[in-house]
């Protein structure tokens, strides 16, 4: 396992993560945690499973893309998500949805309308980074985001 997924298994077993859809895929098995979304969860041949997968996928891009803070808070509020995994900035700049539409024109639409400084998900609180230890927003990291809701 990864350092990440190391440090994933030391949390309770009811951790719920969210992240960008195509870097969370092998969480389950590495970590052995749950997942908001993901690539490998985004079945949408299944009616009734599309009406709960489909509003997360929309709502993990908008947290991640948007510019707002209370999306990212409502990933905490609506679902319960423990922590978040943030893209390294430079991916953060590149939607990576490739067949996964309409969540790319989504992400695509809000990087363009939104000015990189008034993006929350990089400024998340640095005391809230749990995951890695050094300060690095060129690499994904995990945030706590009860720390993060208490911050803001």
């Amino acid at each position: 396992p990864t350092p990440l997924s190391r440090l994933l298994e030391q949390t309770p077993k009811s951790t719920l993560v969210a992240g960008h859809p195509r870097d969370t895929s092998c969480l389950p098995l590495t970590a052995r945690r749950e997942l908001l979304i993901s690539r490998k969860l985004y079945q949408p041949w299944i009616e009734d499973y599309l009406a709960i997968i489909r509003p997360r996928m929309f709502d993990t891009i908008e947290a991640l893309y948007g510019a707002s803070r209370r999306d990212i808070l409502e990933l905490r509020t609506r679902y319960g998500v423990d922590h978040l995994l943030v893209p390294g900035r430079r991916q953060l700049g590149r939607p990576r949805l490739p067949g996964m539409e309409p969540f790319g024109d989504l992400a695509r639409r809000l990087l363009e309308e939104t000015k990189a400084r008034d993006r929350p998900i990089l400024f998340l609180p640095e005391r809230c980074r749990v995951f890695p230890e050094e300060a690095d927003n060129t690499v994904e990291r995990l945030y706590d985001l009860t720390c993060v809701a208490d911050a803001w």
